[in-house]
């Protein structure tokens, strides 16, 4: 039954949409003390997969910003022995033309070298049970069977047309902002009269949601991802569970009427090459895109997620951006609504994420194009090693998923500049740094005695100013302190300071200021680099005071 919002009608912010992106936004802005109501128009949550890569920024923020348990996320996950590998294939059961290994030990070395934790194959019908469980442990309200259908603004406020899908009731939602979580599809983005920058039809597919055991065809030849190619269907399969499910997703001639479940089987048949006892679960044709938004904010209705960019599944970094999205936006709105911040911050928020997402559409429409050089390859019966070998961009983005800086008013840049490896690439590679814009990279650390990772010094629900062990100088700045030591001299090399410098964290834990020795007034600077950042509205390097002068 759809919960009943007549309690619920006037809340600071009304979430549109609880798929991953709107239920992480809701249990953020629960555990910032911010009211909200997240309707949903679906009676339930997804019951196919979907999306499934969940990154290890991702599962940075799931993890360590929001407190989700990492066990109960782990064991929603595929096993890793069951997606060593992608491979192109024929059909499932048949030739393989290559394959290339998603697990190597350089690829281990690497990533833990840059976070703590490592990503996860989770498929989306089992992430957000676990989303909703603890979006709605933290406080937060979702309303299932609840249709947003338009919104009109006025003095301050949003109020916002809700149906009832059962009762056919309408009735009015009253909040200081609208976010948008809606999907691809945004009712909200239209009622807004956003556009979309991009290509609205890269290609045409259709899924076809597989239940039952796969075993009997992939036993002997596990993996995450399987296209086939050069045999009788073309087409790529995604191995949610090997024992459970996948889904075959078909290139579809948007001029042709849609597929049959009878036409489905024969395709997944020749796919698989053989025919295997599984069921088809539904059977839906989609739009693969290329689209960001013109503009994330339109008054009081902010856009996150789907929403907002619309990217190729190539590459799987469509859900982990969005959940980004709100990781940047709801602190942001935190600090607006409870009158820290002006409302110039918001616009930050565009600002920062935008750039983000068009890097990220960019590249995913990259690696959804270069897989054709694969294709072209094993028709020619010729180099298809070399043109696998050249994906290694589509199966390892860490540079995209944790590497970007942001550059707008709520950072103060100091002008220092990152060293980059003369192999370095943006797309696969992180910039080990503090330097400010950046998300402050992982480190090993002692605080307070307890070994932690630098990703666990942001507070979500705060700024924190990071100093040197028995550092003074900064005492009275008005915001809470925590003393860093250096667990290795990886700290000492990344941090860019000298022990009686500081560093400004955001509660997103991307640095918003950072000053590399103690300027003439240590506390008096770092109340103004916080004023600043939450005005959004200082100019270029205004901090870049003279440094103090030591006998």
């Amino acid at each position: 039954m759809p919960e009943d919002t007549s309690t619920s009608s006037r809340v600071d912010v009304i979430i549109v949409g609880a798929g991953p992106v709107g239920l992480t936004a809701s249990i953020l802005l629960s555990k910032l003390g911010i009211s909200h109501l997240v309707v949903e128009a679906r009676d339930g949550l997804h019951e196919a997969p979907q999306a499934h890569v969940v990154s290890p920024r991702t599962m940075e923020i799931l993890t360590r910003s929001i407190g989700i348990n990492d066990g109960d996320l782990r064991s929603a996950a595929t096993p890793f022995n069951q997606i060593p590998v992608v491979r192109w294939v024929e059909t499932l059961t048949g030739v393989e033309h290559g394959n290339f290994s998603l697990i190597t030990q350089a690829r281990i070395t690497k990533m833990f070298a840059t976070t703590p934790c490592p990503p996860a194959n989770i498929s989306q019908n089992r992430l957000e049970p676990v989303l909703l469980s603890s979006a709605e442990d933290a406080g937060g309200t979702v309303a299932f069977g609840q249709e947003w259908l338009s919104s009109t603004e006025g003095d301050g406020e949003v109020t916002s047309t809700v149906l009832n899908r059962e009762t056919g009731e309408r009735r009015a939602i009253i909040s200081r902002y609208v976010l948008a979580c809606d999907g691809a599809s945004s009712q909200v983005r239209r009622h807004a009269n956003i556009a979309m920058d991009g290509s609205a039809m890269v290609e045409m597919f259709t899924s076809i949601h597989l239940v039952g055991d796969l075993r009997p065809a992939l036993a002997e030849r596990p993996g995450l991802l399987f296209w086939c190619i050069g045999g009788p269907a073309r087409a790529w399969f995604v191995i949610h569970d090997i024992e459970r499910e996948c889904v075959m997703m078909h290139p579809t001639d948007p001029d042709t009427p849609p597929i049959t479940k009878e036409i489905a089987r024969q395709l997944v048949n020749e796919a698989i090459g053989a025919s295997l006892d599984v069921e088809i679960a539904s059977i839906t044709p989609w739009r693969m895109s290329s689209q960001v938004a013109t503009t994330y904010r339109s008054g009081r209705t902010l856009l996150a997620g789907d929403a907002a960019h619309r990217f190729p599944p190539t590459g799987g970094i469509g859900m982990n951006t969005g959940i980004a999205d709100v990781h940047n936006l709801c602190w942001k709105l935190a600090q607006v609504l409870t009158g820290s911040a002006g409302e110039d911050l918001l616009d930050t928020y565009e600002l920062e994420r935008r750039p983000v997402a068009t890097a990220n559409a960019e590249q995913s429409l990259n690696n959804h194009l270069k897989m054709i050089e694969v294709e072209d390859a094993v028709a020619a019966k010729s180099g298809v090693a070399e043109a696998i070998d050249r994906q290694e961009e589509h199966f390892d983005m860490t540079g995209l998923d944790i590497g970007f800086c942001y550059d707008s008013t709520a950072v103060i840049r100091d002008g220092s500049a990152t060293a980059e490896e003369p192999d370095f690439n943006p797309v696969t590679d992180v910039i080990a740094t503090a330097a400010p814009g950046y998300r402050l990279s992982h480190a090993p650390v002692i605080v307070d005695g307890a070994a932690l990772s630098t990703i666990d010094l942001a507070r979500l629900d705060d700024f924190v100013l990071l100093v040197a062990p028995g550092s003074t100088l900064w005492d009275g700045c008005g915001m809470p302190t925590v003393e860093v030591a250096g667990a290795d001299e990886t700290w000492a090399t990344i941090s860019g300071t000298d022990d009686s410098g500081a560093i400004l964290l955001r509660p997103d834990g991307h640095v918003a200021w950072r000053a590399a020795t103690a300027p003439a007034n240590p506390a008096e600077t770092a109340r103004r680099a916080l004023a600043s950042v939450r005005s959004a509205r200082h100019a270029a390097n205004q901090l870049n005071t003279p440094t103090h002068e030591k006998d």
